[in-house]
């Protein structure tokens, strides 16, 4: 894995073309996106720090993703619904096919696997040591889950008991053991501000190198915050 700094990750969903240009002038770390926008959203920005986020390997679009995503040279893969080191060293395998075709170095393009949606993933969480050198960092995202497991919703991760504590608290471990970066997932409501600040000054307390922003409007928090982690 990879150590350098991420703070912020801003998921760009829309095919907006006002989002686009927001997400790309923003002072997000990293860009977070799909497919159907990296074509754009690369010939605008170039590949430095965006990830194209493909399918679950058991989808049977994963592989046209990825595909379609190394074309657009983007610097990496994220890796949805990720089971464990086995799905990394799947994904790492194929890439080192797709970078030959697309006439990248071998290695060139690195890995976000957001770990720990499912339940069975959960079990798999010390498989990511030494999965692959691409890995770059483990992503806690926890809504798939909560889901799977039926909990009640919680306002903010902050305040997490029960299994979706322990699921959160298990990637950010697997991440240190893997030697590499942990993200905590996204806070949900983009206009309270406040409430994002509390959450990711729990995260970066316990231990979280960054944590995922969904609007432009999160990412200058999220970096104020977890900039105050890398000096202290």
């Amino acid at each position: 894995m990879r150590s350098e700094v991420l703070r912020s990750l801003l998921a760009v969903t829309a095919s907006d073309p006002a989002a686009i240009e927001a997400a790309i002038a923003s002072d997000a770390d990293a860009l977070l996106i799909d497919v159907d926008v990296a074509a754009a959203i690369l010939a605008r920005k170039g590949g430095s720090r965006t990830y194209v986020r493909i399918a679950a390997l058991d989808d049977p679009r994963a592989m046209t993703d990825m595909s379609n995503a190394v074309a657009a040279k983007p610097c990496g893969l994220a890796l949805s619904q990720a089971s464990g080191g086995a799905d990394v060293q799947r994904l790492s395998a194929r890439l080192a096919v797709e970078e030959a075709h697309a006439g990248l170095p071998e290695g060139a393009l690195r890995i976000l696997a957001f770990a720990g949606e499912t339940p069975d993933a959960i079990f798999n969480l010390s498989t990511y040591s030494s999965a692959s050198p691409r890995l770059e960092a483990l992503v806690a995202s926890l809504a798939p889950l909560a889901v799977a497991l039926r909990t009640t919703p919680r306002a903010s991760q902050a305040v997490l008991g029960g299994a979706l504590r322990l699921a959160r608290d298990l990637t950010l471990i697997a991440a240190r053991a893997a030697g590499g970066l942990a993200l905590e997932g996204p806070f949900a409501n983009v206009d309270d501000i406040a409430g994002l600040r509390a959450e990711a000054l729990v995260a970066r307390a316990d231990g979280f190198d960054g944590k995922v922003a969904i609007d432009v409007a999160q990412v200058a928090v999220i970096n104020e915050v977890f900039a105050r982690g890398l000096m202290s």
